[in-house]
């Protein structure tokens, strides 16, 4: 199979690479590969009030709307806010303080040491993750040789679903083939 994950689902997507023969490939967005403790998250992410707010409890109303905006940019519609609202108040604390802590392998190394071929796209004016950094990560099965840029925020899925759709099919397409790591692609490549 080859796992899809945006976000923290990017994250444990990520997190699952090279642990089984039956996965394929590995595809993230919105998810930094990111070294270890304190030190990976600010590489990889922007220290703002976002940040900071994304990982409160619980959010209602105009804190969910609020929220929804940074995941979702321009494409807020009002669509996700109950969803925010219902989010298990544990969940949020939960992962801020694993992300913190040094606990298991650094997921930028096994990205640029994977023998499973991996695709990570982000998007171009994500509130949360660091363009620079998305750019700096390396690999020999990392799809296309380098991060796929996207003219969208922290949730291309829902403003892209075209380009990520396609991309998708392309690196489903190549992992069956046995292809996806030998695939190069010019510098610093824009999807959609």
């Amino acid at each position: 199979c080859v796992l899809c994950g945006w976000s923290l689902g990017g994250q444990i997507s990520l997190e699952l690479l090279d642990a089984a023969p039956e996965i394929a490939g590995v595809m993230a967005f919105g998810a930094p590969p990111a070294p270890n403790g304190p030190i990976g998250l600010i590489r990889s992410m922007h220290m703002t009030k976002g940040l900071l707010f994304a990982s409160k409890p619980s959010h209602v109303g105009q804190e969910a709307a609020f929220l929804e905006k940074l995941n979702f940019a321009s494409s807020a519609d009002g669509s996700f806010v109950e969803l925010f609202e219902r989010v298990d108040p544990a969940m949020r604390p939960a992962v801020s303080k694993s992300v913190l802590t040094a606990f298991g392998e650094s997921q930028r190394r096994k990205v640029e040491t994977a023998q499973t071929p991996v695709f990570l796209m982000h998007g171009l004016h994500d509130p949360f993750v660091r363009t620079s950094y998305m750019k700096s990560i390396h690999g020999p099965t990392l799809f296309g040789g380098e991060t796929v840029m996207v003219d969208a925020g922290h949730a291309p899925f829902y403003e892209k679903p075209d380009v990520i759709n396609k991309s998708l099919s392309a690196f489903g397409d190549a992992v069956a083939k046995g292809t996806a790591a030998q695939i190069s692609a010019p510098a610093r490549r824009l999807a959609g």
